[in-house]
């Protein structure tokens, strides 16, 4: 969470993917053995969207530092799925070294993309 003027001005969640998705995230990926997380959300007030500051950026490194925290300081893969009308969010993930996991929309539902990134503790 990020706060400004003692409001929350961004914040995010994460969560463990369940087993069925879990499986195909590892199997996309190459047998990849490593925790996973799920970014779910980065959301930045209402009153702070457009000012030219990184609030949404910042919710992202502290949501990546969250994750690695709570896999026992492990690099950990991090999955979120993006809106392919939104640019804004896509934008933000590339800034924040998030790649398409795969090169078309989501298999499970085609109006979303997934992206990924390995948070390693020494990037954060």
């Amino acid at each position: 969470m990020a706060v400004a003027d003692n409001k929350i001005a961004a914040a995010f969640a994460h969560s463990l993917p369940g087993q069925e998705q879990e499986t195909w995230l590892r199997l996309e990926l190459g047998g990849y053995t490593g925790p996973i997380r799920l970014l779910l959300a980065i959301a930045v007030s209402v009153d702070w969207r457009r000012k030219g500051g990184s609030l949404a950026d910042e919710a992202c490194d502290r949501a990546l530092a969250d994750a690695v925290n709570r896999s026992d300081g492990e690099p950990t893969l991090v999955v979120c799925r993006i809106d392919l009308r939104n640019s804004a969010s896509e934008r933000m993930a590339e800034r924040n070294c998030f790649e398409p996991l795969t090169e078309g929309p989501d298999e499970f539902d085609p109006e979303m993309r997934q992206w990924y990134v390995l948070a390693a503790p020494e990037d954060l």
